[in-house]
């Protein structure tokens, strides 16, 4: 299993990892000055691993649902055996 934290919730994510004693897939983000999102994960792969993805929908909600479902698309390209959302809080 490998636990992938969201930009909004990175703090949270990490701490599962620790209490799971999962590996971490640091996560690169950035922001265009057009308001695209761009997330990276820092893994050469998640095939055939179960993917964790943490992240929050709190304020703005719009964006953070929008880094949730591209991080899931990532694992998914990334070749994940599964996909699993942590929304800690659903706005």
């Amino acid at each position: 299993m490998k636990i992938i934290p969201g930009p909004a919730s990175k703090e949270l994510g990490e701490k599962i990892a620790k209490l799971t004693r999962a590996e971490v897939v640091p996560v690169y983000f950035k922001t265009f000055p057009d308001g695209e999102s761009y997330i990276r994960f820092e893994a050469e792969s998640l095939q055939d691993e179960d993917a964790v993805i943490v992240q929050t929908t709190g304020p703005p909600q719009d964006q953070r649902l929008v880094q949730l479902l591209l991080m899931a698309d990532n694992a998914q390209d990334m070749k994940a055996k599964s996909i699993t959302a942590v929304v800690p809080y659903f706005a």
